[in-house]
């Protein structure tokens, strides 16, 4: 999965929006535990905004100027057992890619 923001897909004006994981079970380096750019809620504005388009369907449209994918030495990887659960901030980037750490 490619990192995002919630708050492209959940928008307020101002964000505002806060979001909730629960661990159905162990999320681990192989399976594809949440790896996230700390401080980036700070540094990463929303750039775009997931929303209805005219005529049907849905799409992107662009309410700033994206910065570059951070590189993959920023993310932290978070793994955590089953059961643990979190709040974080709609504006932080984070992604779900196990490859990652399979690959190494």
């Amino acid at each position: 999965m490619p990192s995002h923001q919630d708050s492209v897909f959940l928008y307020t004006d101002p964000p505002s929006a806060v979001g909730f994981w629960f661990a159905l079970e162990d999320c681990t380096k192989t399976n594809g535990c949440l790896s996230f750019v700390p401080g980036s809620h700070k540094t990463h504005p929303i750039a775009k905004r997931f929303v209805r388009m005219d005529g049907g369907g849905t799409g992107f449209i662009d309410i700033g100027k994206e910065k570059e994918e951070p590189d993959q030495s920023a993310f932290k990887i978070e793994e955590c057992p089953a059961g643990k659960s979190s709040f974080n901030d709609s504006k932080v980037r984070y992604t779900c890619n196990y490859s990652w750490e399979c690959a190494a």
